[in-house]
């Protein structure tokens, strides 16, 4: 478990019964970590729309929080060939295939096409996505949002304004 209290992009949101964390990466993303209430992710995966995370993305207020965050190790491999032969992309898969840009030696057929996705959240990568701001803040607590419960992550690339990844922590672990 990550624990650091420090200046964070940090609200809640009544809408989706949820705290919003938002974190800049390197390059053009920022990531968006969706922590709903005790028994409300249901209700976040119901509620939440494209709109709802592009006023996020606006509307951004930095504040001192005692935060505590799971690190993240989640891998994915997508067999592509059903996703791609049920847009219609089928001949490049049968013996018709043209690949003869690719090599003159034999004809050529794509057999498989797989997509990997890794996404790793340790303290390199919160360090990485670190900003230093300064302020006078009052002398009392900042409140303490634990990851330790389900939630929903999106990571959101501004040029293209799209999803690069949406994924769901069903069981955190804490150490």
């Amino acid at each position: 478990m990550l624990n650091r209290v420090g200046m964070f992009d940090l609200h809640y949101c009544p809408t989706l019964a949820s705290w919003v964390l938002q974190m800049d990466y390197l390059g053009n993303a920022t990531a968006i970590f969706l922590l709903p209430d005790e028994g409300k992710l249901q209700h976040l995966e119901d509620t939440i729309t494209k709109e709802i995370l592009a006023k996020f993305l606006k509307n951004r207020e930095s504040r001192r929080v005692d935060l505590h965050f799971p690190k993240v190790n989640i891998s994915e491999t997508i067999h592509l060939k059903p996703v791609l032969t049920s847009l219609g992309i089928t001949k490049v898969f049968s013996n018709a295939a043209d690949l003869s840009g690719i090599t003159e030696d034999a004809p050529l057929r794509v057999s498989k096409a797989l997509h990997k996705a890794v996404l790793t959240i340790d303290e390199r990568g919160t360090e990485a996505a670190g900003a230093t701001v300064m302020g006078i803040m009052p002398v009392s607590l900042p409140p303490e949002v634990k990851f330790d419960r389900p939630f929903l992550m999106v990571i959101y690339e501004h040029s293209t304004k799209s999803p690069l990844f949406v994924g769901k922590v069903v069981n955190p672990t804490l150490h």
